[in-house]
Order: structure tokens, then C-alpha cells, then sequence
């Protein structure tokens, strides 16, 4: 979109959202550390982006695309928004679903999940 002249370099080099996912032994050792908690249980699963994606029968690639499109949109765009204005975010998303689509015939989409059981110590 920049060397479409849709979006000023400037706005993409300033653009920073990092993001940092933590292993589940790093989240056991942080709540052991901070010592406020019993660890009841703590698992990690990891989930399709589409739970239709496995299926042989009826997969439809376009509608699978759009859905992660629609579901990247739901958490992103209000940052995006805020930084690069509303009036890009159709056009954005509109590519975003392509680029998945793109994609996801040869790769396995999965987002790795944790789920943690805490008790307040003194509760």
C-alpha cells in the first residue's frame, strides 16, 4: 500500500505493535515467582484458525480466508484505525483476506491457546 502511494512510508515506519508470546513454563514460573497463587492447572492446546479447514468435504478456501480476515480485523483494527485512518481499513482487509487465502492451502493455521486454573493464596 505504500508503493501504491495508499499509505505514507512515514506511517509504516512509525507503526510498532509488538507482541510477545510467553511458553507455558514462563507463565508457571511467573505466577510460582509472584507468589500470590496456587497453579490449579495449566494446559496449551493448539486450535484451527477455522475448524473447517481439516474438513475434505466443503472447505471453501474464499469463506475460510475471510473469516481470519474478519477475525484479525475485529482485534487489529482499532489500533490500525487509530494510526493509519479509517478510510484504508476496507481496502486493508480486503488484501489481508487475500494474502490468507493465498496461504492457507499450503500451511497449517493454528493459534497455540494456554488456559490457566488459578486460586488466590489466603482466599
Amino acid at each position: 500500500m505504500v508503493l501504491q502511494g495508499l499509505v505514507p512510508e512515514a506511517k509504516l515506519d512509525s507503526f510498532n505493535l509488538p507482541y510477545y508470546g510467553p511458553t507455558a513454563e514462563e507463565v508457571r514460573r511467573l505466577i510460582e515467582a509472584q507468589g500470590s497463587f496456587t497453579l490449579n492447572r495449566l494446559e496449551v492446546f493448539n486450535m484451527e484458525w477455522d475448524p473447517n479447514m481439516n474438513r475434505d468435504e466443503g472447505f471453501d478456501e474464499q469463506e475460510s480466508g475471510k473469516l481470519v480476515s474478519d477475525m484479525l480485523r475485529a482485534v487489529g483494527e482499532p489500533m490500525l484505525k487509530h494510526h493509519f485512518g479509517l478510510e484504508i481499513m476496507d481496502d486493508l482487509f480486503s488484501r489481508v483476506t487475500e494474502k490468507i487465502i493465498d496461504c492457507i492451502v499450503t500451511e497449517k493455521w493454528q493459534s497455540t491457546n494456554l488456559i490457566v486454573s488459578l486460586t488466590r493464596k489466603g482466599a
